[in-house]
């Protein structure tokens, strides 16, 4: 289970940010491809790749992608997502 910290947090965003800019509540695939010893799990980024590719702001879907990543340390910080929205094209 992941440590409670803001990456959580910044997941979260991610994936509002994936229903808002898509317009549907997400549908992420399943967790987890096989069976048994075979079962293997599947990443955020390919599990919610329908749900992005909904997005119709290609900025905004950016963001989700640096959103929902597995690894909270690859996540953007708050702080990066404020830098982006900074930057972004109006």
């Amino acid at each position: 289970e992941e440590e409670k910290t803001s990456k959580v947090d910044m997941f979260s965003f991610g994936v509002l940010v994936a229903e808002v800019g898509g317009e549907k509540p997400p549908n992420p695939g399943p967790p987890f491809r096989g069976a048994g010893r075979n079962r293997v799990f599947v990443p955020e980024d390919e599990r919610r790749a329908s749900d992005i590719a909904a997005v119709t702001v290609p900025h905004l879907a950016d963001l989700a992608r640096h959103l929902i990543l597995d690894q909270p340390f690859e996540r953007w910080s708050a702080a990066q997502v404020m830098d982006f929205f900074s930057t972004m094209p109006t």
